[in-house]
């Protein structure tokens, strides 16, 4: 749970209660867990698998690998066409 927190003019901390709602705090003190969920997301909450990450990847290969195809087929093309 969060802890709101009143800081004095020197930046020291002077009063902390605990907040089921801390919107309306000046400043607020995190435990470690709360900290670590906040800045290492779990990316399976975000809706990001290992087969996401091999599918995105693999698609970006295929889209890659698609593209040079039909510039070789283009280049043949226009050499065809060159060569008439």
């Amino acid at each position: 749970m969060a802890m709101c927190v009143t800081v004095d003019g020197n930046g020291f901390i002077v009063h902390a209660a605990p907040e089921p709602d801390p919107s309306d705090c000046y400043a607020v003190v995190l435990s470690g867990a709360d900290y670590r969920a906040l800045t290492v997301p779990d990316f399976t909450d975000l809706g990001i698998t290992s087969e996401t990450v091999l599918l995105v990847a693999a698609w970006g290969f295929g889209a890659v690998l698609s593209g040079w195809c039909l510039g070789l087929a283009a280049g043949w093309s226009r050499g065809a066409i060159n060569r008439a």
